[in-house]
């Protein structure tokens, strides 16, 4: 199922970054800190050119999702790129 929402954002990069933050968020709830940022990071990237208040509304509230686990590097990269990104 998680697989269906992902194929179908492809070609749309606002779904696109609404669909990795979900699917980040899903696996943080399961526990899996490395899975998130996978799909965290990616999001980052689908949102790079975009202007969008609510996809960075998305980045900034699962930044603040992954903050306890910023000892880990994956999770660390992401939040300096995350940063760079709603900084512009």
């Amino acid at each position: 199922m998680l697989q269906l929402v992902w194929d179908n954002t492809k070609d749309q990069a606002r779904r696109r970054v609404y669909g990795a933050v979900q699917l980040a968020r899903v696996a943080l709830l399961d526990g899996d800190v490395e899975q998130s940022t996978t799909f965290a990071t990616t999001a980052v990237e689908s949102a790079a050119g975009l202007t969008s208040h609510r996809s960075r509304e998305h980045l900034t509230q699962l930044r603040q999702q992954l903050a306890p686990y910023e000892r880990q590097p994956a999770v660390r990269t992401f939040q300096q790129r995350a940063a760079l990104l709603l900084a512009s």
